[in-house]
């Protein structure tokens, strides 16, 4: 007799069955180990309070291991292990807890919480910090600031005196820049930034009533802004804050075009006639919302152009705009309005502020 053999087939189940199965196994173990964590803290907990401190590390410490468990289990679980390790005068372990836990609340106050006087004392003596590094965007809206008017922007009126003619009006710009938040002392910050930002400046001037000459102007720049930060009230999802500082500017390039009627210029370069160093003071309100160990910062920033952008010595040295344009820089500085959206990473660090002694309970 033959030998009979019988071949199967399976058909293969597409891949996109495979990864969604995969995901499905996956949020079920996370799920399920999260409930088999709560009970065991919940465990060790009643543990603590009834002294049974050996019981405590063995219930929880398995917990740990992974990334299964949502953040603020993982919270309570450090909490629990530092006042356990606090209480038994382990002092490296409570502060490697103390440490990861503030990592993940930044925001705790002990006192709020209704603990113990004594480990209130503790958790006191060390001085939590945040650095933290980002990205600024924000939009702009500039401001002419005219100190005196050299342009032929008048003409006689009947009346033989002399009707003004020139508007300079607000235009929208954008920039960008690096930051980082310093801690200083308490809820004082210093942050120093590093980016790029636009401005320009619009000018309509009519030599006489009927010929208008549109001058638009606009600058390009790397900027130093230097602030101080101060945080109003204490750590919230929501903080409110109040900036105070300055702002270096260096000009990189200038370029002004002009219309009259039909014609329109060119670009021409307004370097050689800009002073170059540019600084102006600026003060900001905003708040900033914690996402975890992020944050995203809303701000309103004013700055105030104090420095005389046109250089004196230059303002005559282009015939083309005094001849064909009419056109005679005027001193003036820039002030702008910001509305700023900054998104940052926090990283924090627990240090000792003195040398440390367990406070007796009142």
């Amino acid at each position: 007799m033959g030998k009979i053999t019988i071949k199967y087939r399976f058909r293969l189940l597409p891949k996109w069955i495979w990864a969604v199965m995969l995901f499905l196994g996956l949020s079920f173990y996370a799920r399920a180990q999260e409930t088999d964590c709560n009970r065991k803290v919940e465990m060790a907990e009643t543990a603590f309070k009834a002294g049974d401190f050996e019981n405590v590390v063995s219930l929880v410490e398995g917990c740990l291991s992974g990334n299964s468990i949502s953040p603020e289990l993982r919270f309570k679980i450090h909490h629990l292990l530092t006042k356990l390790y606090f209480y038994q005068d382990n002092l490296l372990l409570a502060r490697k807890h103390l440490h990861l836990m503030v990592q993940l609340d930044p925001g705790y106050l002990p006192e709020l919480r209704g603990e113990p006087s004594d480990f209130v004392g503790f958790f006191h003596q060390f001085r939590t910090s945040r650095l933290a590094f980002g990205v600024r965007l924000f939009g702009s809206i500039n401001r002419a600031n005219i100190y005196f008017q050299h342009g032929l922007n008048g003409v006689t009126n009947a009346n033989g005196g002399e009707q003004d003619y020139s508007t300079y009006n607000p235009t929208a710009n954008f920039g960008v820049a690096l930051l980082a938040e310093i801690p200083i002392r308490g809820r004082l910050w210093f942050v120093p930034e590093l980016g790029y930002c636009q401005k320009s400046i619009r000018y309509e001037d009519r030599t006489f009533p009927n010929d208008l000459l549109v001058y638009k102007e606009n600058y390009n720049y790397f900027e130093a802004p230097l602030a101080f930060k101060v945080q109003l009230g204490p750590i919230r999802p929501i903080t409110p804050t109040i900036s105070f500082g300055g702002v270096l500017s260096w000009l990189q390039s200038s370029n002004a075009t002009l219309t009259k009627g039909t014609l329109r210029s060119q670009p021409i370069s307004m370097l050689p006639q800009r002073r170059r160093l540019d600084y102006a003071p600026t003060i900001g309100l905003g708040a900033g919302l914690r996402l975890g160990s992020t944050r995203l910062l809303l701000e309103f920033r004013y700055r105030q152009g104090l420095r005389n952008l046109a250089l004196k010595s230059a303002r005559f040295s282009n015939p083309n705009l005094i001849f064909g344009y009419l056109h005679i820089d005027d001193d003036f500085s820039i002030s702008m309005i910001e509305f700023s959206t900054a998104y940052t990473f926090d990283f924090y660090s627990v240090k000792p502020k003195l040398k440390w002694r367990k406070h007796e309970t009142n």
